[in-house]
């Protein structure tokens, strides 16, 4: 389908105007956090005015990133850019692997909006992983609670011990990871054993994906340059 063209497409552009423009000091990181701030206030928007509630690590992201960015919070550059940039891949992945999951729920201008603010969310957090803000392991913790209290906030609505208005399950990625059905979009059947396999495989790639995040972050800080944006 065309959306496993159009997205990896948006993805590289969005990478070709980082590569090409990161070093325009502080230009640069101005139109980023203009961008962010624009991201943040129309998210909340959106939240407030219709039936969608931030229940995924991308809704989570696209908040976190433009509050870091907007306050200047920089304890949390690294976990609201590691967040981002993995619930971007996600995306990706999930799109190239089944793009009709996308296309079943949501008319098209929604999923061209979509494939455009993750583009962004992959940009921004770009820009807060390898912009060259320092980086510290510590700073992991941030992200793993979030991540953490996000899936144990879904695993409470779908077991039904708490109830979010509005929330629909269908097509969220953390209830697909919880229930099993992640894999229903992969094989055609499968035993439960492998349902449990694949959990595990996704809270260490996490975390592995996340470590190595922190220390690629933490090679291309250059915090000197950037004590002022």
């Amino acid at each position: 389908m065309w959306m496993r063209y159009a997205v990896p497409l948006t993805f590289v552009g969005f990478l070709l105007i980082f590569l090409l423009f990161h070093r325009q000091r502080p230009a640069f990181s101005i139109v980023c956090r203009i961008v962010a701030g624009i991201l943040l206030i129309w998210k909340i928007i959106e939240y407030i005015y219709t039936p969608l509630v931030p229940t995924e690590l991308s809704h989570l992201s696209y908040l976190i990133i433009g509050v870091s960015l907007t306050f200047f919070l920089k304890p949390f550059y690294f976990g609201s850019g590691a967040l981002g940039l993995i619930s971007a891949l996600g995306y990706l992945i999930g799109v190239m692997l089944n793009p009709a999951i996308f296309l079943h729920n949501m008319s098209l201008p929604i999923v061209i909006r979509g494939i455009f603010t993750h583009g962004l969310l992959f940009f921004l957090s770009l820009y807060l992983l390898f912009y060259g803000f320092e980086c510290k392991k510590r700073y992991m913790v941030f992200p793993i609670i979030v991540a953490a209290l996000a899936l144990f906030m879904n695993w409470l609505q779908i077991n039904g011990y708490i109830s979010i208005p509005y929330f629909d399950p269908n097509g969220k990625a953390l209830v697909m990871i919880l229930d099993g059905s992640l894999l229903s979009y992969v094989f055609s059947s499968y035993p439960t054993w492998a349902i449990y396999v694949t959990q595990v495989g996704i809270y260490i790639g996490f975390l592995l994906l996340l470590l190595a995040l922190n220390r690629l972050s933490y090679l291309a800080s250059d915090y000197k340059k950037n004590h002022i944006v």
